[in-house]
């Protein structure tokens, strides 16, 4: 006979109903709907599985996993730690024929359970001697508790055990006491020795595991490798800088042997590594390529240098970069192939009009920091003006205020104008990624000119020498640097004294020490031009005399102190820069020239006009 189901009777039973009852019935509130109890995969679930397939599985455990899921919840341990376990336990120890046979017995209780520190209460000393139990320290077993400093180290005792031993022992003879407290070291000592066999088994055992493990490990790279390889990437990880990078993969480097199914899931993963780090590779390869051959367009613009005349303007290495041949040569030769000084003998005829076009851009890029009118005259520009005056906005002094003061065209070939800023100095100190600039800046030691903006027109500078300018009676509007030195004026400060005499000075140096100096708005009270003859002639004298004694200074000291770099003058036959010292060395070594004079070495035009002299002049005073 076929079982009808409840719900169903339950509802022909309700469409039997009268109407009134179904009113009434409809009037009542819905019961309310009974939440369903998330269930959760915990260790509790595994008592609710039969007995036996329990047993089957807890039985291929090790005896140490075994002690710990016995450890989990109460009703695990009630079927681990029960007596009726020990068949259990037996199959356990005898899985493992080099396991330490123990008795399973201690005291009445099966030995987990006596190892159990979850389930017991253990005590220090304090607790013995404050409960008169001291006397049964060496009779109760101990566990040394071990923590990260020495002071955190304490032995502890099971209580249970030591209050029970203490009250049989109170009830003994003398001689019945003396018997059993022997017997009881007996059974302690036995039972550390067989203590310690266990634990140098388990140490045994997980060695045992560490190296089957790391067997596996190895078995699983291997295996990855290979199928790589296979795939076509035995090239690239033959090329890899780092193999541990692979190999050392949280995919790769496992404890689990390597199945198709694995492979299938983790190939993708590791074909997107492989690409990533090919890119990474040709990157590496590519800026180690430039790092070797940068470095040549350096003996280029040496080169290029020596067929001009001396301090003739010539672009930053940085910038000759831009030069197209030299970049194609540069970056687009192979990077298996050598790029040697002499495959740039071809494209070296192009280099003048380059060195034009650059020489008229930065023109160009000076005019609009003046604020000055781009124009393509030739015999008149703004930037040949006397009172056109630059300067960095990256050089400062002490005082807070730019100490670099440059005219035209000495900014063209200013060492400022060619750095970057401090924080590009130290690139592994930049958070952000490093640019194209940046290692251009690296390979070279200098950047590309004003390549962060650091020029800057000083409007100080080009009020105080229109104020020069008219002391001479010239125009400031037309008279150029070379009308200024054609006419080679020399002034006094008359603010600047020392032992009763004046500092005088030509025009460039009057410019740079008013702007140091001094910041007087009006010059009439600082600077007086000289226009004695005899006066003009002794001062300028001296002024020679100081630029000798200025090249002389050899010393670092002295040149750090002056704030001027180490290479101050320009050998005339192949515009190398050395100081004075090596200077004089240089032209006999190398031009057979023993004794220099004014025709073989010229100043280098990157020098802050600094020379000044003291002069006793009574009507000036």
């Amino acid at each position: 006979m076929v079982r009808r189901s409840s719900r169903i009777k339950q509802a022909v039973i309700s469409a039997e109903a009268s109407d009134s009852d179904a009113d009434e019935v409809s009037k009542k509130p819905p019961a309310p709907r009974r939440k369903k109890q998330k269930t959760a995969a915990t260790a509790s679930g595994s008592t609710k599985m039969p007995l036996d397939i329990l047993l089957e599985i807890f039985g291929n455990l090790e005896p140490l996993d075994l002690l710990h899921v016995g450890r989990t919840t109460k009703a695990v341990r009630a079927i681990v730690f029960s007596r009726s376990a020990t068949g259990l336990w037996n199959r356990v120890f005898d899985a493992y024929e080099d396991l330490p046979r123990v008795p399973m017995t201690w005291q009445g209780q099966p030995t987990p359970v006596s190892c159990s520190r979850d389930f017991v209460t253990y005590v220090d000393d304090k607790v013995l001697e404050a409960e008169g139990l001291q006397e049964v320290r060496a009779l109760v077993p101990s566990i040394l508790l071990t923590g990260r400093r020495r002071q955190e180290c304490r032995r502890v005792y099971h209580h249970e055990t030591a209050v029970s031993i203490s009250k049989a022992i109170s009830k003994m003879s003398k001689k019945e006491k003396e018997t059993w407290v022997e017997a009881r070291k007996e059974l302690i000592d036995d039972r550390d020795t067989e203590g310690d066999e266990c634990m140098m088994w388990l140490i045994e055992r997980a060695q045992e595991r560490s190296i089957e493990g790391e067997q596996i490990r190895i078995r699983r790279r291997d295996t990855i490798v290979q199928r790589l390889k296979d795939l076509g990437w035995a090239d690239e990880i033959e090329r890899m800088p780092d193999p541990t990078e692979l190999t050392g993969h949280p995919l790769v480097w496992q404890r689990k042997d390597l199945t198709d199914r694995i492979w299938n899931n983790i190939r993708p993963q590791l074909i997107q590594f492989m690409e990533e780090k090919k890119a990474e590779r040709l990157e590496w390869q590519e800026s180690a390529m430039l790092h070797l051959r940068r470095p040549l367009l350096r003996i280029l613009r040496k080169q290029y240098a020596k067929t001009l005349p001396p301090n003739s303007i010539v672009p930053p290495e940085a910038d000759l970069n831009d030069y197209e041949p030299f970049r194609n040569i540069i970056e687009e030769t192979p990077p298996d192939q050598e790029v040697t000084i002499d495959d740039f003998n071809d494209v070296l005829d192009g280099l003048p009009e380059f060195v034009s076009q650059w020489r008229g851009e930065k023109d160009r890029e000076l005019l609009r920091i003046m604020g000055a009118p781009v124009t393509e005259n030739p015999d008149f520009s703004p930037l040949k003006l006397a009172t056109t005056v630059f300067h960095c906005a990256k050089s400062y002094s002490f005082r807070s205020s730019p100490c670099c003061y440059v005219s035209y065209p000495q900014i063209l070939v200013h060492k400022c104008a060619r750095s970057y800023g401090t924080r590009r100095l130290y690139p592994s100190e930049i958070s952000a990624p490093m640019g194209y600039d940046d290692e251009l800046y690296i390979d070279l030691g200098e950047a590309k000119w004003n390549s962060e903006g650091q020029v800057l027109f000083s409007t100080q500078g080009h009020q105080i020498a229109e104020k020069i300018v008219s002391l001479c009676e010239l125009d400031p509007k037309s008279a150029t640097c070379e009308d200024m030195d054609a006419r080679d004026p020399v002034f006094q400060c008359n603010l600047c004294t020392r032992d009763g005499a004046r500092c005088c000075m030509r025009w460039r140096e009057a410019i740079y020490h008013s702007l140091s100096e001094h910041h007087l708005s009006d010059l009439s009270l600082v600077f007086t031009l000289i226009e004695d003859n005899d006066v003009v002639k002794d001062v300028k004298f001296l002024l020679e005399q100081a630029r000798l004694s200025w090249m002389r200074a050899g010393e670092e000291s002295v040149r750090w102190k002056l704030g001027q770099p180490a290479y101050r003058l320009v050998c005339v036959h192949c515009t190398e820069k050395y100081s004075f010292h090596l200077m004089n060395k240089h032209l006999d070594m190398k031009h057979g020239i023993a004794k220099a004079t004014h025709d073989d070495v010229v100043v280098d035009m990157d020098i802050e006009p600094r020379i000044t002299c003291t002069y006793q002049y009574d009507e000036l005073l």
